[in-house]
């Protein structure tokens, strides 16, 4: 009986929490995108979307021009330099609300199944 009552009590504490994701998301999308350090993000996305590959190089900074560089976050400006090119600074916003939504719902999710939500 007990276990029947705790997935009801689960089941309606879900709502607010996920309007809570959600609300996470408007958030995310209210600061101004260009107000942060993501034009060398822009730059290496565009060299990716651009035939050229992953960059191994520096080629962005007067200082360290050439410098060998390991880019581990190809992946995200991939997605930002696409949705830079499709719909500008409306969808980076776009793009950074539906990825804190994501790790949101990730968060909910995994809380819940581990019977902490």
């Amino acid at each position: 009986m007990s276990h029947v009552h705790r997935d009801e009590a689960a089941s309606t504490g879900s709502v607010p929490a996920l309007v809570l994701v959600g609300f996470g998301g408007v958030l995310a999308a209210l600061f101004d995108v260009r107000a942060t350090a993501v034009g060398w993000h822009l730059a290496a996305g565009r060299e990716v979307l651009s035939g050229r590959g992953i960059p191994r190089a520096d080629a962005f900074s007067f200082t360290a021009a050439g410098t060998p560089w390991l880019d581990h976050e190809w992946g995200f400006q991939t997605l930002a330099a696409l949705a830079d090119i499709l719909a500008g600074t409306p969808g980076l916003i776009g793009l950074r609300a539906l990825f804190v939504s994501a790790l949101g719902l990730v968060i909910f999710l995994t809380t819940r199944r581990l019977g902490l939500a």
